[in-house]
């Protein structure tokens, strides 16, 4: 026992009732210290209840005072936040509540003489602490915790939190689709996604709890709000879509209106149309008439008219009988000579056919010999053009070359000349070489002239000769042409069709 520890009712009872169960068992001593380590335990057991208790009074207390708002119960943030330290957390009061329940622990415990360095008050310690926070990890503080009487009002604060910041969500959103609907013209996605940063910026305000950040994520997560966006722009499609009708419409409404005019200038010019063509109707009509019953008063005089005179050849049908009978014969005869004139015609148009057939022949064989004898003396000439053009060549070649041998003769001869001079030649003998070289070279100049003159004479005579060839080949083209010309102008007259395609008339 304790040296000033007090002793309480249920202490005195357990330990009575200890040395009276010792006392009746034959094979038990009594022991002082055994009754009173049982009396001991039994009190610890009945302090750490009573402390659990006052633990949730306070903590219920506590929590009532800072939520509480009427008849609802608001969250609290569970940790205080470090910039703000003022305010009141979930932690604070427990941290709070656990200093009064370890003060009144301290109280409580002195009644059995126990100091704080005594074992057994820091086993007490240690369970109370067991009982109020039990954490997944034993011996870090910022380990999650996971039961004791501290988790219970933890949960709890969730639960409102969850339940609260949803209602905050759902407010915010639903004031975002008031003033959405119906979607403001020109309302764009960039704007959608302004008005939801601002929804955002407005929710981490008003919401309160550790789910505020679950509470977001999930409601941005769930298959409402893709939707909602997805609808959002499905509208603002929608809206320009709508524009567009409305633009289209009122176009259509302007061109409509411009047909409904066009066609009521078209219905006012057809019913003008409809009234002169009854008009032009109605007079052409009288004017039908008009005709009809002249035409029939004409009809009716000329058959009158008809009436009198068959009736007058009735009358003189006996007295001309034999005159008709006569002049009949007489045309009959007039007509066999016709007959035999048309066959003489025939004939004779006949004839002339073959003749002109004839002719157009002769004129077309005509001109197909003369064009191949124009194609072969044209051919003839250019032929020879080139063999005279070519030996008047070689004669030019041949006469330069003679010419050529002049020059290096009259050379020879100056460098003759000039050798006698320095030989010392006398001047008659000076004299007498130049004069030979004068005469040689005049005599051979004169013959050159002269072959010259003979080749252009020839040259002429040919010249002259394809002239002659040519003025008869034109000539002859132009019979040809003539006979063409002629020839066209007979089927041009109809001759040649009344020849071949004759009819007797």
């Amino acid at each position: 026992m304790t040296v000033g520890s007090k002793i309480t009712g249920d202490q005195l009872a357990t330990m009575l009732k200890d040395y009276v169960k010792a006392v009746n068992d034959p094979d038990t001593i009594p022991a002082v210290k055994s009754a009173w380590d049982a009396s001991v335990e039994l009190r610890c057991k009945k302090i750490l209840e009573d402390m659990v208790v006052k633990y949730n009074t306070d903590m219920t207390a506590a929590i009532e005072e800072a939520c509480l708002r009427g008849s609802e119960m608001d969250p609290m943030e569970e940790r205080s936040d470090p910039e703000n330290a003022t305010g009141t957390s979930l932690m604070s009061i427990h941290d709070t509540v656990m200093n009064n329940v370890r003060n009144e622990l301290n109280k409580q415990i002195r009644f059995l003489g126990w100091d704080k360095d005594n074992q057994d008050h820091s086993t007490l310690l240690f369970d109370l602490n067991e009982r109020m926070v039990k954490r997944d990890s034993q011996g870090q503080e910022n380990s999650n915790i996971v039961g004791g009487e501290l988790f219970r009002y933890i949960q709890k604060n969730r639960d409102r939190s969850r339940r609260y910041c949803d209602k905050v969500f759902k407010r915010l959103l639903d004031e975002l689709k008031k003033r959405l609907y119906p979607i403001p013209d020109g309302y764009t996605k960039e704007k959608l996604d302004a008005d939801m940063a601002q929804l955002k910026e407005s929710y981490s305000q008003q919401a309160i709890g550790p789910m505020k950040l679950d509470v977001l994520r999930e409601r941005l997560d769930s298959s409402d709000m893709p939707g909602f966006f997805q609808m959002c722009v499905q509208i603002e499609e929608l809206q320009r879509d709508v524009a567009k009708a409305k633009k289209k419409q009122e176009m259509s409404d302007l061109k409509l209106e411009k047909q409904s005019k066009e066609l009521q200038y078209l219905c006012d010019e057809s019913a003008r149309k409809e009234t002169k063509y009854k008009k032009d109707l109605e007079k052409v009509s009288q004017n039908h008439e008009t005709a009809l019953r002249k035409q029939k008063e004409e009809h009716d005089n000329e058959r009158r008219r008809l009436n009198g005179r068959i009736q007058d050849l009735e009358e003189t049908n006996h007295i001309n009988a034999a005159e008709r009978a006569k002049q009949i014969e007489e045309l009959q005869r007039d007509v066999a000579k016709a007959k035999k004139k048309q066959e003489m015609s025939d004939l004779k148009l006949e004839k002339q056919s073959k003749e002109l057939q004839y002719l157009c022949d002769e004129s077309a064989r005509k001109e197909t010999k003369y064009k191949k004898d124009l194609e072969k003396v044209s051919q003839n000439h250019e032929t020879a053009l080139r063999k005279q053009k070519e030996e008047h060549d070689n004669e030019r070649r041949r006469l330069n070359g003679k010419i050529q041998d002049l020059e290096k003769k009259n050379h020879t001869i100056a460098a003759e000349w000039a050798k006698a001079e320095k030989e010392g030649a006398g001047a008659a003998v000076s004299a007498y070489l130049q004069g030979l070289a004068f005469r040689g070279s005049q005599i051979e100049i004169q013959r050159l002239s002269q072959e010259n003159k003979q080749l252009r004479t020839k040259l002429g005579i040919t010249q002259r000769d394809l002239n002659t060839q040519e003025e008869e080949l034109r000539g002859a083209r132009a019979e040809a042409n003539r006979n063409a010309q002629y020839a066209q102008d007979l089927k041009r007259r109809g001759v040649v069709g009344r020849l071949f395609n004759w009819e007797p008339n």
